[in-house]
Formats: C-alpha cells, sequence, structure tokens
C-alpha cells in the first residue's frame, strides 16, 4: 500500500460494453484513452530530479519517492492544464517522503539523541505526535503494532498516515510494532512499512534467530529494516536470584554475549533489550529501575565484537507521569496508586548509552484519557465528540513536544 507501483495503460472494454475503465494503482481521473502523466515527485531536503513512471517499482522505492498521477484523455486537451495545475497546487514542494529507519539510526547514534516511536491508533493521536514534531523539528517513528491494525484497519490507518506526510516536512518512518509472524512481516514489508520489528523473544533462542533470519532475508530484499528482540518484557518481574547485579542466561534480561550472537546470527538491524522495562502502567515494584549497567554491557559487547555503535531500542520506555494518573482519578479512573514507569532520568542515560529508538505508547494513552475524562466530568452534558477530542489531542502533543525536546532531545535534528 505504502509504495507506488508503474501504472499499465488503462484497458478498454469491446464496444457494447458500459463505459468502465479499469481501475489504476494510485485512484483518480481514469479514462479508457491512452494515459497523460502528471508526476510529482516528493522532494528530498535537496532536491532530486523527477522520475518517469516508467521506472520499475523497486527503484522508485529505493528514492522514497511517491508519485501522484493524473490520467487524462487526449480528447480533452483544454482542460489537462487545469488538472495539473490544482494536482501541483496539493502537493508542497517541500513533501518530505517516508524515511527509513537505518538512516535516522545513524544520524541518532552520531548526534548521541534518540528518536521517538510513537504508536497510533487513530487520527487524532497522527495529528498530535506529527504536529507536535513538526513544530520542533523533530524526526519521528510512528509505530502501528497488529492490535492497531485490527482496531482501525490498515487502508485507514494508511490514508491517515498518507494525509500526514503530505502536510509535512520532517522525515517520518513508519514501523510495525511487535510484528509476531513472519507472514505479519511479510504483509507489511510488501505495504511498502520502511522498518518491520520481529518479536520471537517469547521462543527460545534458536527458534527466535530462526524466525529472525528468514524476516531478515525477505526485508532486506525490499528495501526494509529489522528490529529484534531478545529477552522478555514481562510486568515488574525481575530476575530470580541475580544478586549484586550478575547475568542469567536463564532470566528474561538479555544477556550481552547472547546478544552478540543474535545480531551475528540474524542480521538484524537494529535489536530491542530487556535490561527490567516492560509494557503498560505498572511497570516496577518498589523503587526498582532500569538495568543501566546491564545496558552498557550489552554495548560494550557489541563494540567489542565488532559491530561498531550497534543501534538498541528501549520498549516500555513510558514514564507514566503521576499528574496524568492524578487527573485521570480525579475525575472517575481508578487506577491506583501503584503506577509507576521508567524515570525519564534513565531514558536520558539509556539515550547516551546508545538506545537510538525510544518506544512511548502508554504515556499517549494516559494524556488522551486525561483530557476526555476532564472535559467529560466538567461537562457532563457534552455529546459532541470533537469537544472532548480536540482537548485530548492537545493533551497528547503537550506530551510528545516534552519528550522530544526535554527527554530524547531530537528536536531540532530533523534536517541534520
Amino acid at each position: 500500500m505504502w509504495k507506488l507501483r508503474p501504472i499499465k495503460p488503462a484497458r478498454v472494454r469491446k464496444p457494447g460494453n458500459r463505459h468502465q475503465p479499469a481501475r489504476a494503482h494510485l485512484r483518480g481521473w481514469v479514462f479508457p484513452k491512452q494515459p497523460y502523466f502528471a508526476c510529482a515527485p516528493g522532494l528530498h531536503r535537496h532536491r532530486t530530479p523527477a522520475r518517469t513512471p516508467v521506472q520499475d517499482s523497486r527503484s522508485s522505492r529505493q528514492s522514497g519517492h511517491f508519485y501522484f498521477f493524473l490520467r487524462v484523455p487526449f480528447l480533452v486537451c483544454g482542460s489537462i492544464s487545469v488538472l495539473i495545475q490544482a494536482t501541483e497546487r496539493e502537493v508542497r514542494e517541500d513533501y518530505m517522503p517516508l524515511t527509513h529507519t537505518k538512516d535516522l539510526f545513524a544520524k541518532a547514534l552520531k548526534g548521541k539523541y534518540a528518536l521517538g516511536a510513537f504508536n497510533v491508533n487513530n487520527m487524532e493521536l497522527l495529528q498530535a505526535i506529527v504536529e507536535a514534531c513538526e513544530e520542533e523539528k523533530a524526526p519521528v517513528m510512528l509505530q502501528i503494532s497488529k492490535g492497531a491494525r485490527q482496531y482501525a484497519n490498515p487502508v485507514y490507518l494508511k490514508k491517515l498516515i498518507e494525509a500526514a506526510v503530505s502536510l509535512s516536512n520532517i522525515p517520518i518512518a513508519i514501523h510495525l510494532d511487535h510484528g509476531d509472524s513472519f507472514d505479519l512481516c511479510k504483509e507489511c514489508i510488501d505495504e511498502g512499512f520502511t522498518s518491520v520489528m520481529i518479536d520471537g523473544s517469547h521462543e527460545p533462542f534458536e527458534k527466535n534467530v530462526e524466525v529472525c533470519r528468514k524476516v531478515v532475508e525477505y526485508a532486506h530484499k525490499h528495501n526494509c529494516v529489522v528490529e529484534g528482540e531478545l529477552g522478555q518484557l514481562v510486568g515488574a518481574q525481575h530476575d530470580d536470584g541475580e544478586e549484586g547485579g550478575g547475568y542469567s542466561k536463564g532470566g528474561v534480561y538479555t544477556h550481552p554475549d547472547e546478544a552478540v550472537q543474535f545480531v551475528k546470527q540474524t542480521g538484524v538491524d537494529s535489536l530491542a533489550v530487556a535490561i527490567g522495562n516492560s509494557h503498560g502502567a505498572y511497570k516496577f515494584k518498589g523503587h526498582q529501575r532500569l538495568d543501566l549497567d546491564r545496558l552498557k554491557a550489552i554495548k560494550k559487547a557489541l563494540m567489542d565484537a565488532g559491530l561498531g555503535d550497534y543501534p538498541l531500542v528501549l520498549h516500555g520506555a513510558s514514564s507514566v507521569p503521576k499528574e496524568l494518573v492524578s487527573e485521570i482519578n480525579k475525575f472517575g479512573g481508578k487506577m491506583g496508586e501503584d503506577t509507576a514507569g521508567v524515570p525519564e532520568a534513565d531514558i536520558e542515560v539509556a539515550r547516551r548509552t546508545g538506545c537510538t529508538k525510544v518506544n512511548i505508547d502508554t504515556d499517549l494513552r494516559l494524556a488522551m484519557t486525561a483530557g476526555i475524562r476532564k472535559v467529560l466530568a466538567e461537562n457532563p452534558k457534552e455529546f459532541d465528540p470533537r469537544k472532548y477530542l480536540a482537548p485530548a489531542r492537545t493533551r497528547v502533543k503537550e506530551l510528545v513536544r516534552h519528550k522530544v525536546r526535554n527527554v530524547l532531545c531530537c528536536a531540532g535534528h530533523a534536517f541534520d
């Protein structure tokens, strides 16, 4: 869905059939005549020459360009210029196409900042994320999970993100979050995702390597990068019996030596590690925090093995702000007092250590829920979704701006 294939000539129906032209790959004005192509290429910051529609899909995809084709018959030449001008007005000249995460990671490692990977489920979340990053001039990764695809339908998500990309000029990557099978990863790769994650962390090491290698082989043939995961993220549970911070191959944490073997055997482009992080709003019990010493050991092991400044990924990195939880509870929520997230100070250390991608989802949900609950509690007669979704979107936008500016420090790096 995300790539545009070369448009084939429209099929002409036999005489006597109803006038119904064949569909083009990209919907527009379609007639059963020889097509005229109006090609408006997406432009990088350094402008690149327009590519012709006859070039194959693979080279078009590798260049990262999107093309908008307008098919009109030669019989209405007088209308061609008007239609082309209308199309050109709709396509921004500073339009930035989708970006591959490998490029973004390299710049993040060099600049010692991290990319915010924010999960997208609906229009309001997408608008808040992209608008905040656009205003802060921050590159961004939009994550789509299997659950989001089931909830919103991949076609709706695709069209929403197409709109966001067309209205923005910052680098945007589209990433599959926690793909649980080769088939799902292949589906997203074929749709044109610039990055996918294959999560085989629940499998034994050998099986994890096997499925990751299979995804990597297919993805790299289609100019897509792959994230793997080693270790398990399991709520507040930590390794049992690891006194003094020792490493246990049988535990749920990522072991440095296994990380080296995993990367070498699979060829994944980035690795999500388990260092005490977890999903959800109840990450820790007591005063437990991320095992940053383990993270440093993993980074050093990869460096010593000749893998260079290898990009690591931090999942479950929401900080679960107490003020958001308090506001939710104030206006009717019952989240309790045992919510806990990753301290932002830990995320800053992880960023400086080499975590170039930081996943944030729970915090977005908390911000949106707090905004909605506040409006409905203060205005119980309100029933217009726009009246409570708009303030909720603003809360998410404020949160994202804080993250990219003060925690991830990627603000201002969109055009590095």
